[in-house]
């Protein structure tokens, strides 16, 4: 996974030092370096999850098996597939590496 470019361009924020009472809305503004990898609780806002197909519970051999196809679809990356079928992940991509609300250059 590419890392998250923040508005300046760089990668990882800059440290700021301890800021006076004049410098401290600078501390405000400045910028946050993001995660990588974030749990999907943290990120949620960012995905959109389904299930798709059968998804009722089936009792066969005593193990409760579902014919459900999970999807999980990219908010931020459109074009952003994943699916799950039966412990058996897909992952699709169909876009112009843009993200979604940004303007084209």
């Amino acid at each position: 996974m590419r890392p998250c470019f923040l508005p300046s361009g760089n990668l990882k924020a800059k440290e700021v030092e301890e800021a006076d009472d004049e410098n401290a809305e600078k501390k405000e503004t400045a910028e946050v370096t993001v995660e990588r990898l974030m749990k999907l609780e943290a990120d949620k806002p960012n995905w959109k999850l389904n299930i798709s197909g059968l998804n009722e519970v089936h009792k066969i051999d005593g193990k409760d098996i579902s014919y459900g196809i999970n999807v999980v679809k990219s908010m931020r990356w459109p074009g952003a597939i994943t699916i799950n079928y039966k412990n058996t992940f897909h992952n699709f991509y169909l876009g112009w590496m843009l993200k979604s609300k940004t303007q084209p250059f």
